[in-house]
């Protein structure tokens, strides 16, 4: 049974949406402001995508068609992105470089901000900062940043400046970034005047760990079945990554209970395995120790898993199999695939769901890895989105993520279980985030539930005709 298969009544309600709670468990330690999560694709999850999911209460899975050290890196960049408005580790440029330089490296790390910390290279001491108006106004590419620089920045003391303390000074002296320094000078870190707004007025619901960082997860293969799984979880728990998803197209096997069972022996980190479709693999994956389940093969809207293998399970009728096992055990169980209206996605979490991965619906944003495509007959604009079975995904000769996925080593043998498309492309994931959330509240109001739990109390469904 698909979701469409389905529908909700509606009951008497005496509350009003805004009251509404959507916050959930994306595993055992880990919690979600809002039950979406955007999948562990190479078309829809990087460090942009990830981070824009937390912002916005969310999370994303950046997927593991990289090298281990690229995927490290990008898991660094969401935990760096935002730590409560205090960035920890701020980027920051020697005044002897050039103007040329500095735009050259914040295109190639593809940085979303403009300004940089301006410091000494004998002993790092802050001299400056090189603002997005400096360089607007900066007359020649060739000068060295410390003759545009801003000088004397104002700063604070790292460790005596709080918060408060920052937006006042911020909002006294109109500026947008506040770096704290040591006694000695050096820079230790930095808040920024959007961060701190955002802490201090809770307008938006950012989902940040137990750490202050955005919360992230990072897709992984199998011990002794992927040759780079051991460097890859190690890297990956260095740089504080919050839950390993053990990705597989299928998770029933002996090697992902050996996998999760060897994580949880080794590190303190959530293991998710997925994906899975029915009761007997979810049982043997909860008994080695998973901290949550991911279900659902088959029902992507790029995925031809059924057709190639005869194999899947409509998505409604997995997620209401598996829920049966991880109920009991209090482990939050997630819906992957074919999800696209939210209305789909109250379904779910209704039958037993924690939350919803969704790929396609995030594909066509700003923050999605590639590049826009335009038409050049029509004029619209795109994106390519495919799904990790596809060919396109599984050639990668750099990286063999999507083959280890599928169990395909042999190049001259692959068998595509997915296909590549264009999508329309619609702007900031932000909007979508929006709109799916609005959705959920919507159909959570007239069904009578006031958070998760009691949407699944509540639910009467009856099959569509």
């Amino acid at each position: 049974m698909k979701p469409d298969d389905i529908t909700l009544n509606t009951k008497f309600v005496e509350f009003v949406p805004k009251q509404i709670s959507l916050a959930t468990r994306f595993s055992r330690n880990v919690t979600l402001k809002v039950p979406l999560v955007s999948a562990a694709m190479d078309t829809v999850t990087e460090a942009r995508m990830a981070i824009a999911m937390a912002r916005w209460g969310g999370m994303g899975i950046i997927h593991r068609n990289l090298t281990p050290h690229k995927q490290a890196e990008e898991v660094d960049r969401v935990k760096n992105a935002c730590k409560f408005g205090l960035i920890e580790q701020p980027i920051c440029v020697f005044e002897d470089e050039t103007v040329e330089s500095i735009d050259r490296r914040r295109e190639e790390k593809q940085y979303h901000f403009h300004s940089f910390l301006v410091i000494e290279r004998l002993i790092g001491r802050l001299v400056g900062v090189f603002t997005g108006q400096d360089r607007r106004f900066c007359k020649s590419l060739a000068v060295q940043v410390r003759e545009v620089m801003t000088r004397n920045p104002v700063t604070g003391i790292f460790g005596d400046t709080t918060v408060v303390q920052a937006f006042e000074k911020m909002r006294e002296k109109k500026i947008k970034v506040l770096p704290l320094i040591s006694t000695l000078g050096t820079v230790r870190g930095l808040w920024t005047l959007a961060d701190v707004e955002r802490m201090l007025a809770q307008s938006v619901p950012d989902n940040f760990g137990s750490d202050g960082r955005y919360q992230v997860a990072a897709a992984i293969g199998l011990l002794g079945v992927d040759k780079d799984t051991e460097e890859r979880v190690a890297l990956l728990v260095d740089k504080h990554v919050d839950v390993l998803k053990i990705d597989m197209a299928h998770a029933g096997t002996a090697a992902a209970v050996e996998t999760v069972k060897w994580i949880k022996c080794i590190y303190p980190v959530d293991v998710v395995p997925g994906n899975v479709s029915e009761e007997s693999a979810t049982r043997h994956l909860l008994e080695a120790g998973a901290d949550g389940i991911m279900v659902g093969q088959s029902p992507g809207s790029v995925c031809k898993s059924k057709q190639v293998k005869g194999t899947g399970l409509a998505l409604a009728t997995a997620v209401y199999k598996c829920a049966q096992i991880t109920e009991k055990c209090d482990v939050p169980l997630g819906a992957d695939g074919g999800l696209w209206h939210p209305g789909d996605i109250v379904k779910v979490l209704a039958i037993g769901a924690s939350f919803a991965v969704c790929g396609r619906r995030f594909a066509g944003t700003e923050e999605s890895p590639g590049d826009v495509i335009e038409d050049e007959e029509t004029g619209l604009r795109k994106k390519l989105y495919r799904g990790m079975g596809s060919l396109g995904a599984m050639r990668d000769r750099m990286n063999m993520g999507s083959r280890e996925r599928y169990l395909q080593n042999d190049m001259e043998e692959l068998v595509a279980e997915g296909f590549e498309t264009e999508v329309p492309y619609v702007g900031p994931a932000e909007k979508i985030t929006k709109t799916l959330a609005g959705g959920i509240r919507k159909g959570m109001f007239e069904i009578g539930a006031y958070d998760i739990p009691s949407l699944r109390i509540e639910a009467d469904f009856y099959e569509e005709q």
